[in-house]
């Protein structure tokens, strides 16, 4: 029987699969699994519920800042039981995910060993998992989009215009994300690029879509009145 012969690329996937695999059952019985705070986690869960039902956010339930995590977090209800034990493990996921696109920002990573990346890997998941001024769900949803799109804008020309995409979902999350995604838009098209008229302007209505199209959903549904109030009138 002819041996299958794997590259070194194929073999580091494998390999980080694996060590996302044991590092989130590990972690989980470590502390995961008593949750990270229960506070955030049945506030968002019930505005999953609250929208699954048919409510429109701040024209059926007040919220002080625009409300993106719920959407975000709606396939939770695909899970019958153990809907919580589901969402921590899914935040587990996150940590490691949004930790290895930062870490592949870095060409000095990319040429690190694979036992180098790996352990820079779980000591990165591990000490952003437990950095519990993030640890806010809306946060850690917006640095993970954030995260993602930032590896799509700066390490793959292909996919540049999901990648703003992406980050503009960040400040549905947590408002305080634009300026995060402002300055995003401002480093990749005039600090590391020469600078271009269309290409900026397209990042821009790019990452400003998901806002947009969020304001005309609540205009539509009659809620932009109480979204002024309660995001301005704090």
């Amino acid at each position: 029987m002819p041996k299958i012969k794997l590259n070194k690329s194929t073999k580091e996937r494998f390999a980080f699969l694996f060590t996302m695999f044991f590092l989130t059952y590990f972690i989980w019985e470590v502390d995961a699994k008593f949750g990270f705070m229960p506070r955030d986690e049945a506030r968002v869960l019930g505005m999953v519920q609250r929208i699954s039902n048919g409510q429109i956010p701040h024209r059926d339930f007040m919220y002080q800042t625009l409300i993106g995590s719920p959407y975000l977090h709606i396939f939770h209800l695909l899970v019958p039981t153990m809907v919580m034990q589901f969402q921590r493990i899914i935040s587990i996921l996150m940590f490691q995910v949004y930790s290895l696109a930062l870490l592949n920002l870095s060409d000095k990573f990319k040429e690190s060993s694979i036992i180098l990346k790996i352990l820079f890997f779980i000591i990165s998941s591990i000490l952003n998992m437990h950095y519990f001024e993030f640890t806010i769900w809306p946060t850690v949803d917006g640095i993970f989009l954030l995260s993602i799109g930032a590896f799509l804008i700066f390490k793959s020309n292909k996919y540049q215009i999901a990648g703003f995409f992406i980050i503009g979902l960040a400040p549905l999350m947590k408002t305080p994300f634009y300026f995060s995604v402002f300055f995003m838009i401002i480093f990749s098209t005039l600090i590391i690029r020469k600078f271009d008229t269309k290409h900026f302007i397209r990042a821009s209505l790019t990452a400003g879509l998901p806002t947009l199209t969020y304001i005309l959903f609540i205009s539509i549904n009659g809620g932009l009145a109480n979204l002024i109030e309660e995001t301005l009138g704090q």
